[in-house]
């Protein structure tokens, strides 16, 4: 994990919830279901960097009105899904991919950041050696292994 300034991560932020915004609205990957719309709140949760900075992976919570579920919970207003994404660098723009399990239907923001943050940082290690999760996203490692292939190919060099 490598340590970036402010204005680095706030440039990044900004371009990564542009790419997030047309994934969504374009209904792709993470975002294909129909609960997720324009009235879905993007929130870029915890965002880590390679030791080049040409590659990172990053947290992302949305926040739904609990209407958009198929069994709304009146007693709340909004619900929260999260998932990870990791992204190369690529003229400008990110080349991204959602890994992992995602989480859904939390009714508590800070809970959800937290256990996302817990299973990506200390949990993520699959017992499958075969598996593409065999680091978890600070051990730097984890910037070098087979989980990155599919990007590394699409990436332009």
């Amino acid at each position: 994990m490598t340590l970036v300034t402010n204005r680095f991560y706030s440039k990044d932020s900004i371009q990564l919830m542009k790419q997030l915004k047309i994934l969504l609205s374009n209904k792709v990957g993470f975002f294909h279901d129909s609960f997720y719309s324009d009235s879905t709140i993007l929130i870029i949760d915890t965002i880590v960097y390679s030791p080049k900075k040409n590659k990172l992976a990053f947290n992302v919570i949305t926040k739904n009105p609990t209407a958009k579920q198929l069994i709304p919970n009146r007693d709340f207003e909004w619900y929260y899904d999260a998932t990870t994404f990791i992204g190369i660098r690529d003229t400008g723009d990110f080349i991204l991919q959602g890994i992992g399990s995602s989480y859904t239907n939390s009714r508590d923001l800070k809970a959800l950041s937290k256990e996302i943050r817990c299973d990506r940082f200390e949990r993520f290690i699959s017992e499958n050696k075969n598996d593409d999760y065999r680091y978890n996203l600070n051990d730097t490692r984890f910037w070098n292994s087979s989980i990155w292939r599919k990007l590394d190919s699409l990436a332009s060099h």
